[in-house]
């Protein structure tokens, strides 16, 4: 009798920890999910400083001075950015 109460309540057991298991990587994948949305998004932001990089590069001394705030506000995003992506994964 013991040795069938002994299996009952491992596999009880088993399944407890199957159930949880399942939880977890419900929430990795969301996790996971918002991770990449993230990055996405760091990498549409650098993309963006860069374009304003390329317009400065090519720009007119006139209109040189208002590209260049642009890009600095552009640059001034990315930073925050980073450090929030960075802060979240340390």
């Amino acid at each position: 009798m013991e040795r069938k109460t002994t299996i009952a309540r491992l596999n009880r057991q088993l399944k407890t920890w199957d159930a949880d298991i399942a939880r977890i990587e419900k929430k990795v994948q969301k996790v996971t999910s918002d991770l990449h949305d993230r990055l996405d998004e760091l990498k549409k932001r650098k993309e963006a400083a860069l374009k304003r990089t390329d317009a400065l590069l090519h720009s007119s001394e006139e209109a040189w001075g208002e590209l260049k705030e642009g890009a600095e506000d552009a640059f001034h995003d990315v930073r925050k950015a980073m450090r929030r992506a960075k802060a979240k994964f340390r």
